[in-house]
């Protein structure tokens, strides 16, 4: 019962607020709170800037969130196998974790400076010519730079869910291909992989959702910047209703976000269901 009564109050109730808030037209410019239907819905659709906003939400979620597939398979795959000096590169790869996420950001941002960042230095160590890259004020490269930083964080968490996944697998099966002549590429591929799609689509699952949600990192990187062509769905959001006090419209662009959100985890539900 506890339980229950913790979950109403923070889940149950603020989301049935938010839905019937989103049927008004709750202004801080006008004092009125009219009743209006579906015309908040109406507009957050309508919007170019929400849809340049959801572009650049999927944009960085499918980018960081493959990235981080692949190295956390890669790196799971080469430290499966116990050798000298592996729980100590294991508790290095989870210091990114341990860190708050507006940490995060603030360390990449000074990272990614232009003229006293370690990225343009290293660039310019590796080149052998000065490189001074506007890495968050060019569209393209604060893109870049916000996929870097998440990865950068969250590999090691699809590191360790990928890891035991593949420590669940039984060594019977990679011995008994080995003794049928298969190769490193086959084991991977015909038993590797089919084992672990489960684990891949739990993984996906989390961090998609996750992923779809940033604000931390963006917030403390670009904040939208330049102009709005990093700006993302929750960080329009937050400007609408917390800058500029357009609740109802607010709360309609959230259950929305809501809607499509649960209808993504629903289908990976069910492609590990099938498994």
């Amino acid at each position: 019962m506890p339980t229950v009564v913790f979950i109403l109050a923070i889940v149950v109730l603020p989301t049935l607020y938010a839905l019937g808030l989103s049927f008004v037209k709750w202004d801080i410019q006008t004092p009125e709170r009219s009743f209006i239907f579906f015309k908040n819905y109406a507009e957050v659709l309508t919007t170019s800037r929400v849809w340049n906003a959801f572009a650049n939400t999927v944009m960085v979620a499918v980018g960081a969130v493959g990235l981080e597939l692949l190295f956390g398979l890669g790196l799971a795959l080469l430290l499966v196998d116990r050798f000298p000096g592996r729980s100590l590169v294991m508790a290095v790869l989870m210091i990114p974790l341990t860190m708050a996420p507006v940490v995060v950001g603030q360390t990449w941002r000074m990272l990614w400076d232009t003229r006293f960042g370690a990225v343009n230095h290293f660039l310019s160590l590796l080149t052998g010519q000065t490189v001074q890259l506007l890495w968050l004020a060019k569209p393209a490269l604060a893109t870049t730079a916000i996929i870097i930083t998440d990865v950068w964080q969250w590999t090691p968490f699809v590191f360790l869910i990928l890891l035991a996944g593949l420590m669940a697998i039984n060594s019977e099966l990679y011995e008994a291909a080995a003794i049928d002549g298969a190769s490193t590429w086959d084991k991977f591929v015909c038993i590797t992989l089919p084992l672990l799609r489960p684990v891949l689509l739990v993984v996906i699952l989390f961090r998609l959702l996750e992923a779809l949600k940033l604000f931390d990192i963006l917030f403390v990187l670009t904040r939208g910047g330049p102009g709005y062509s990093t700006e993302n769905y929750t960080l329009y959001l937050y400007q609408q209703g917390f800058a500029f006090g357009r609740l109802g419209y607010t709360a309609a662009g959230s259950v929305l976000f809501v809607v499509i959100v649960t209808l993504i985890a629903t289908l990976l539900i069910r492609r590990i269901g099938e498994r």
